[in-house]
Parts: C-alpha cells; structure tokens; sequence
C-alpha cells in the first residue's frame, strides 16, 4: 500500500509523536480521505463543558441560557444526556497522512469553533463566562449536531460531516483560496468552510508548530473507549465524568523526521488553553494572565546544528506601554528576550545585555503583533523581524546569543568534530 497510497507512507503517530501498533484503534470518527488516498481527516474530542466529578455535577465554566431562548440548566448527574450535550469523539477536526509524515495534526480553525458538544439549536447554546472584565460571557454552540433543526437552509444536517474539493478549482479566480501560502486547500464541515494551509506541517525542518490547539494522546485513562486524551487540563475519567487538576498541553504540530521535535508544550502556573475559536489570530489561542505562567518546551538533543534558526511568535498584549519587563523567550543556554512595555526589547545572557529600541514601531496593545529571529553564525548575529520586515539586526564576533545548550564536541562519518545541541527546555 505504501507504494500506491501516501497515507500509508509513514508509521501512524498520535499527536505527541508516539507510534500506533498495527490494529491499534485511533480513536476518531467521520473519516474523509482525499482522492489521491495521501491524508485521513477525522473528528478525535469529546470534551463537555458538563461533568460528573465523583457524583457531583460540574461544568467548566459558568454558565447562562442565551437570551430569548429557553433551556433547561443541568443540575446533577442525572441530568447529563446526549440531548443536553454530546460526549463522543466529534470534534477535534484533524488529519494525519503523508503530508503530515504519519503524525495526528490538530486544525486550528473554525472547524474547531469549540471543543464542546453544545448542540446547534438556540436553546442548545451557552453563555460562558470566560473571562472576566467588560466583556465577560461568550456564545458558545454548534458543537456537535445531527439533527435537521436550526439549520440555514442548504446546511449540512450533520455538523460532523467532512469533504473538500482540495485544489481542484484553484484556476477559477472564483474559487481560489484567499490564504497566501503554497499548499492550501477549502475544507468543508456541516459548521464552516474553511480554508487549511499545510505548509508548516509539510515543512522538514519545523521544531516547533503550535497554533495553540491542545494536545492529544493515545494513552486514555479509562478502558471503557477508545477516544484519544485531550490534555486541555481536565482529567476525562470516562463519558462525561472529569475532574480539573492536570497539566495542560499545547499541540506541536512540526512533523519533521529529520530534527528532534518536542512532543509537546507544557503550560505552566495556570495558564489556559482556549476552549473556543476566538482567543487566536483564526482559531484558538494560549490565554497568559498572571505570574509565572509560560508555555515550555523539552528540547531533545539534537545531531547536528543548523545554518539559521528562526524563531517566531504571535502576541497580543493586553498591557500598556508601562516600561515594566516581561519574558518573552528564555533558551537552554540562559539567553532571555524579554519585552519592556510595549516599545523596547531586551536581549540578556550571563553579563550581556542589549536593549533594542521598537518605539517606532511598538506593539499595539490588543492587537496582534509579529515578531520573529533569525539567527546565524552560531549565535554571533541575530535579526529581528517586525510583522515580516527586516526591523533590526544584532552582530557580536566576541558574544553569542541562542546558541546551543550544553554543546558536547562528537565525531560521526562524514561530519567529524560537528556540534550536537544538549537537552533543555525553551520557554
């Protein structure tokens, strides 16, 4: 099959990189594969906003009817159905297959509008309460559904529904995807037609891909399912029983074999994985509001050291340009970038310190702002880039920044006296 179909090119990988055994089940549901047989796209999630946590009903947040609309609030276990909401594998829209070298890659889109099986009806929705300030509640629906009520006309009935035209029309202006990347193709669920770039998950050389989707797992917690683990914080201890107390786990989405790749992000201190499509810059997002909070990454050791690492992040500050310092980057080898307000930068490692001056340019407070590194000459010149263009560059023969963490000198064939990058954690 490996020779004919891509999509059995490589071992089956859930979202952490572990490999699946033959016969072993994946865990997801309404497949579609392409006509060419290289990728499968499925739905893997079932996560609720309602629980049962040892016989008391719980829900993640809290939670309203929609205004006009009449429903009925659970109130203890026994109140909890498929009507009120689903619980089965029905969201979580992914794909994995020769373009994602094997490996389960959640999309980050409004496919993903929720990770919770509200249904699509107006008594079905809720008003959560996710975060605090003027705008507190947030319309939260359309989960999961497959009945005929509530529906557009011409709307799928099934909300699970997947297919896609691919690039089949990409000739007709009329069709084109608006999204500026190579490979890029319109996929369509019963809830949205969406257009899904695959450049960075094709890419060899990705480290680091996180969109800010949670993590999946094939190591379940319960033997009554097959459903993957959604390492969102909420430790799933059967259908629609949880309790809150894990370690959320940002998705990378890098496929790369060549390179070492982190099987995940581990949040830290508290900070919170969005549970719907709003927190990011098109899907989800990493939502850090206090002390201490940070998104980490285990480095493996790596085999040999790139010509040019580049380093890029998404922000969307919501803090004035009040001159105090927050961490933006910290690196195994002690190198630290942090932001100073909004118009200045700070480059730090040992005794080395360069602040390098955006005022023309600053951050824009809630909005979302590019910035990005390129790094060459083993850590001698670094380039800072401001939402795509070229603002600054930094070159010292004498100091190095972002070099490799504990380099070990090794010798193999055809590469003797190469440096191989020591283990540690990015941050």
């Amino acid at each position: 099959m490996a020779d004919r179909y891509g999509f059995a090119r490589y071992a089956l990988r859930d979202g952490k990189g572990a490999v699946f055994t033959d016969g072993e089940d994946l865990g997801g549901s309404y497949p579609w594969i392409d006509r060419d047989g290289d990728n499968l796209f499925f739905t893997q999630l079932s996560s609720t906003v309602y629980y049962d946590d040892a016989g008391v009903l719980e829900r993640r947040y809290a939670d309203q009817c929609v205004p006009a609309a009449a429903c009925v609030l659970p109130v203890v276990p026994a109140d909890l159905s498929d009507a009120v909401e689903n619980d089965e594998q029905f969201r979580g829209f992914s794909f994995a297959g020769l373009w994602s070298r094997g490996k389960v890659v959640q999309l980050d889109n409004l496919a993903n509008n929720t990770d919770y099986g509200l249904g699509r009806g107006e008594a079905e929705h809720r008003l959560l309460t996710l975060y605090s300030g003027p705008t507190t509640d947030v319309r939260v629906g359309t989960g999961r559904d497959n009945g005929g009520d509530d529906r557009p006309p011409g709307a799928a009935e099934n909300t699970s529904f997947i297919d896609s035209w691919e690039n089949l029309f990409n000739h007709d202006p009329e069709a084109r995807p608006t999204t500026v990347r190579d490979v890029v193709w319109i996929l369509n669920t019963g809830k949205a037609s969406v257009e899904v770039a695959f450049d960075d998950y094709l890419d060899v050389d990705g480290v680091i891909v996180s969109e800010m989707t949670g993590a999946t797992s094939k190591v379940r917690p319960w033997s009554t399912t097959n459903q993957p683990t959604y390492l969102d914080g909420f430790v799933q201890t059967g259908p629609h029983r949880a309790s809150y107390g894990g370690v959320p786990e940002i998705g990378n989405a890098a496929t790369s074999l060549r390179w070492s790749v982190p099987a995940s992000g581990i949040v830290e201190n508290g900070g919170r994985i969005e549970p719907v499509a709003l927190g990011g810059l098109v899907g989800k997002g990493l939502f850090l509001h206090g002390a201490g909070q940070a998104l980490s990454y285990a480095m493996p050791a790596q085999g040999s050291v790139p010509e040019a690492w580049t380093i890029a992040m998404l922000i969307d500050p919501r803090v004035p340009d009040d001159g105090v310092t927050r961490g933006l980057l910290s690196f195994p080898d002690g190198t630290e970038v942090g932001l100073i307000g909004l118009s200045q930068l700070r480059y730090r490692r040992g005794n080395f310190t360069r602040l390098v001056s955006i005022a023309a340019h600053p951050l824009v407070q809630g909005q979302w702002n590019h910035l990005a590194w390129v790094v060459r000459d083993g850590g001698h010149r670094a380039d800072l880039y401001r939402d795509g263009y070229l603002f600054s560059s930094w070159t010292n023969a004498n100091q190095t920044l972002l070099e490799c963490s504990r380099p070990e000198r090794f010798a193999s064939a055809g590469s003797p006296g190469s440096i191989r990058c020591g283990p540690g954690s990015m941050r």
